[in-house]
């Protein structure tokens, strides 16, 4: 019973825990001016990362510079910045994870191609 519990929980960090810390640190290195917002942005985008680190990179890496495109876009279209916040932490995210979502099985594929090889 022990060990079917330890097998689920290992099983949960490396599907869900792993791709989601990655893709936030991603996120927050390459944009670290958006604080919290670019935390939320990027936990949005990473659920679509299932056991994939890459994904979860690639996901980081895009919110990061979808950040600022979406930003300049809100100023110029003199959108008010309530908004502008829900659009950035929410809507980058959600965008993202849309996009990507077809990727996703080729990025799993690749990370277990080098799980294996480090094995």
């Amino acid at each position: 019973d022990k060990l079917w519990i330890e097998i689920h929980i290992l099983e949960l960090i490396r599907k869900h825990a792993i791709p989601t810390t990655c893709c936030v640190i991603m996120t927050t290195s390459m944009a670290p001016q958006y604080e919290s917002i670019a935390l939320m942005s990027a936990s949005i985008a990473s659920v679509v990362c299932q056991s994939s680190i890459l994904g979860g990179l690639l996901a980081g890496w895009i919110v990061a510079w979808s950040l600022d495109s979406v930003l300049h876009r809100c100023l110029i279209w003199n959108i008010p910045a309530t908004m502008t916040s829900l659009l950035l932490a929410g809507g980058v995210g959600m965008v993202t994870g849309v996009l990507i979502s077809p990727l996703i099985p080729y990025t799993q594929l690749i990370t277990e191609w080098i799980r294996w090889g480090v094995h």
